[in-house]
């Protein structure tokens, strides 16, 4: 009986050739794919910083207010101060708009979030 097939020693051989190929090139594709997060998030602070920069050319050189709508006084840095600084930077900001439930965003976060944050459940403002 002369057989044209590969002898399971040469299958085995071929597969861990294959697995070996593959454990080499996964740490370079987690690495490009870290490098590609930290270039969006530079693009992301350079976006936020230009809008900041438009929103003073409106306003008299000043730079947006964080303020608790209810009182009208300054508040502390907290949640609710990044919201209005959201809110006031968002007309000026190509995809600007954001927050935990930002539908029609690629992952749903949008620019205010920063996509090399490994734990993005958290909602780390850039």
């Amino acid at each position: 009986m002369n057989r044209r097939g590969f002898t399971l020693i040469e299958l085995l051989v071929v597969i861990a050739i294959i697995a070996i190929l593959a454990a080499i090139l996964f740490p370079v594709f987690a690495q490009a794919k870290r490098a590609a997060k930290l270039t969006q998030t530079i693009s992301n602070q350079k976006q936020i910083t230009l809008g900041a920069l438009l929103y003073g050319g409106d306003y008299d050189d000043l730079a947006p207010k964080s303020i608790d709508v209810g009182s009208g006084e300054p508040e502390r840095f907290g949640y609710w101060t990044a919201v209005h600084f959201q809110k006031a930077l968002n007309p000026y900001i190509k995809g600007g708009v954001g927050g935990p439930n930002a539908l029609g965003q690629p992952n749903g976060r949008g620019i205010w979030f920063d996509p090399s944050d490994p734990d993005l459940s958290q909602g780390a403002y850039l």
